[in-house]
């Protein structure tokens, strides 16, 4: 028999909603985000990739910007999920938020839920992208993305967000270098509309420290790197391994007496970074590292000669391809030491399997600079089944302007260790 108190919850209840639903206005309470969250939901940028660990809390976060959105007017959005099981956790999350809000509709069938004011939020499985072309929408979850197909996310949600000017929140723990990894790049390299953000398990203050150490304990490197820290991992076709380990603490300020430095240039053509990486010769480590686009060639040839002379370059090796040749030729009238390298696909060959193998031997440093190195670890083999023909790429959508510009350093390092000996120019 209900008591008393109940009675009046419930007659308080609906007294509530028939007012809220006479005046349009209604109360919202939503769980309040901790600090690392609300970075994100405060970012109004079109495309929001969160790469994050394990329970960093990103459920929570997706369903408060769904509801919230859904009630501030008529909005369509969708919370998609990899699989029909990953759809469940990302239902009953939603319920959680959303039971106490006076006037919702709930149609558990379709995993729709509509709220006062017109809004709403559907939960859908991506496992079969074309079951969801043809709505229009103003908001996309994409759970798990990088667990998701690309195919979903280029060719249905996409061209979806386009005719009602929508946004998307792609957020995941890493999978290894696919099409996650090329979203969340986009915001790093500052694309307009794109803003990435990276959280590990450690940064929700929910979780004790000491339950996610004691879970390194348990864990494989590789798992508790992607799992829990949310790194992205060298896969099978990485063909840099052990680029995390060659990162120096230490880095190098200007010239070191008695040292010899050298450089690789990479010239960028129409849409590419033009990258130079010098690095010191003896200690066989990365000192600097730059890349710059959309800027006329003399004033390239100006930023690259002021780094030559900061760092008193011993020799540049710069590729010769493409733009190459007549920029070499000028710096070499004004007295720079280049040495040009025609690209060739053996000659590349070599570049990639000699910066491998120093990779691998632990005897590269390199700098702490979070794009360069995930270039690095990006970078692939692609081999033609047909003749075994074996080409080294850059993965679609991204750039190897670094790669290429450490691999001419690392060339020059070697070079002049084991090559060029005395011939190398050296600065007073």
């Amino acid at each position: 028999m209900a008591t008393r108190e109940t009675i009046r919850k419930k007659a308080n209840a609906l007294v509530a909603e028939m007012e809220a639903q006479r005046s349009g206005v209604y109360e919202l309470r939503l769980p309040s985000l901790h600090e690392k969250q609300r970075l994100i939901a405060e970012n109004g940028s079109r495309v929001r990739v969160v790469c994050c660990g394990r329970r960093f809390g990103k459920s929570m976060l997706a369903a408060c910007e769904c509801i919230a959105r859904a009630m501030q007017g008529k909005h369509r959005c969708w919370w998609v999920a990899p699989t029909y099981n990953n759809t469940m956790a990302a239902w009953e999350t939603l319920m959680q938020y959303s039971r106490d809000v006076p006037g919702v509709q709930v149609y558990k069938d379709q995993m729709l839920i509509t709220y006062p004011g017109g809004g709403r939020v559907k939960v859908v499985s991506g496992m079969n992208p074309d079951n969801l072309r043809g709505d229009g929408l103003d908001f996309v979850v994409f759970d798990e993305a990088a667990y998701g197909q690309e195919e979903l996310w280029v060719k249905v949600l996409q061209p979806a967000l386009m005719d009602r000017s929508g946004s998307a929140l792609l957020i995941s723990s890493p999978n290894g270098m696919n099409w996650f990894y090329r979203e969340y790049q986009r915001g790093l390299l500052g694309e307009d509309g794109y803003a990435s953000f990276h959280f590990t398990t450690y940064d929700n203050p929910l979780i004790a420290k000491a339950d996610i150490d004691r879970q390194q304990r348990t864990m494989s490197k590789k798992d508790f790197q992607q799992e829990i820290m949310a790194l992205f991992v060298e896969d099978a076709t990485s063909v840099f391994r052990g680029v995390d380990d060659a990162v120096r603490s230490k880095v190098e300020d200007e010239p070191l007496p008695g040292c010899t430095y050298v450089m690789g240039l990479d010239w960028g053509r129409k849409h590419d970074y033009t990258a130079i990486s010098v690095w010191n010769a003896e200690g066989q480590y990365e000192v600097m590292l730059d890349r710059f686009s959309e800027i006329g060639f003399d004033v390239q040839i100006g930023r690259i000669m002021a780094a030559v002379a900061r760092w008193k370059v011993a020799a540049v090796y710069a590729e010769e391809n493409a733009p190459g040749l007549p920029n070499i030729e000028r710096m070499q009238q004004y007295g720079v030491p280049v040495r040009s390298i025609y690209m060739t696909n053996p000659r590349k060959k070599q570049l990639v399997e000699n910066f491998a193998l120093g990779l691998e031997k632990g005897e590269v440093g390199l700098l702490a600079d979070e794009i360069a190195n995930n270039e690095l670890r990006a970078y692939a083999e692609e081999v033609n089944v047909r003749t075994g023909f074996i080409k080294y790429n850059a993965p679609s959508g991204m750039h190897d302007d670094t790669v290429v510009a450490r691999m001419l350093a690392y060339d020059a390092v070697m070079g002049g260790n084991a090559r060029i000996g005395r011939s190398m120019v050296r600065y007073a």
